[in-house]
Order: structure tokens, then sequence, then C-alpha cells
């Protein structure tokens, strides 16, 4: 999973990181100056890992194995940071998922996303901050209004041209 969120630095998460250099897809962001969680289950491959990363402080390590994959924790790590995320099943094409998110994270259309109710007293909202929109996505926030009326909606946010890569992507 990776994000570039525009305005926030650019992150990833590496699971099944080995020792972060032999085979790496993420060594290359590393040296970009992306933060980042690597995460490795063999002992000797995270022993190795924690070498290889020990003076690099924006890389979290973690010693663990993982069998299934937490989707709701991950899309909300992903969200909070305002980026996005993809998943592959064992038995899918991998190609295509990269492909696909390769094409969102790259296309950015809206940045620091507010929505606006006149006249409305709206409490509990989720998501509170609101992710950054990609082409192809939808955001979907929920909210308790204390009332009943019409209102007229305003979405505001940074405008960011389809196809243009992220601030801070790489």
């Amino acid at each position: 999973m990776l994000n570039g969120a525009i305005g926030h630095p650019p992150s990833f998460i590496d699971v099944g990181a080995y020792d972060g250099v032999t085979y790496s897809n993420t060594r290359a962001l590393v040296d970009l100056g992306w933060s980042g969680l690597m995460i490795e289950p063999g002992l000797t491959a995270f022993q190795q890992l924690l070498r290889n990363y020990a003076d690099i402080e924006r890389v979290t390590l973690i010693h663990a194995a993982l069998d299934r994959v937490n989707a709701r924790l991950l899309d909300r790590l992903s969200g909070s940071n305002s980026g996005t995320s993809e998943y592959v099943k064992p038995d899918e094409d991998i190609e295509g998922h990269v492909g696909r998110f390769y094409a969102r994270l790259t296309s950015p259309v809206l940045a620091d996303l507010r929505i606006e109710l006149a006249g409305m007293d709206l409490n509990r909202t989720y998501p509170r901050d609101l992710p950054d929109l990609f082409e192809g996505g939808q955001i979907v926030w929920v909210g308790r209004n204390r009332q009943s009326g019409r209102t007229s909606p305003a979405v505001t946010g940074v405008s960011v041209s389809p196809g243009s890569p992220s601030p801070g992507a790489p």
C-alpha cells in the first residue's frame, strides 16, 4: 500500500519486507525520503532489517506475521493520511491492481476537502477529516444533523489537474 497525499509526506506499508534491501520494492521510496512501516515475520530477516534501517527514524519496523488482512484498519491508516489503498487476493493478478492503484495515486482531483451544509447543525461526522479525492474515487461522509430543513451543500477543496502527480510523490 502506498499513499502520496497532497500536502502530506508520502508513506508506504511493506508487508513481508525481508531485509528491506534484497528484492525490496520500497527501498527506492525510502531513498527518496518516504516514511513507512515495514513488517517482517522471519526472525533472521527481521534482525537484518533492523541493522539495515537502524539510522532511518521515519521507517517503523515490526516483527510480526499477518494472517488475514484487516482492510478496515488499513483503510483507516491510508484515509487518515489522505491516501488510498488497494487489495490483492492470493488468486488475483497483481499487475492489474498495481496499475489501477498507480493510476489513482497519480491522478488527484481535489485536496483539503471541506463540506458545508448551510444552516445545519452537524455533529458526529465520519470521517472527521476528509481524504483527498482521486480520479475515479468516491468519498463517503456521514453525520448527524440536530435539526430538519433544507440546505445547500457546498464542497470545496484545492483543485489538482488530473494526471499530475501529488506534490511530494516521486
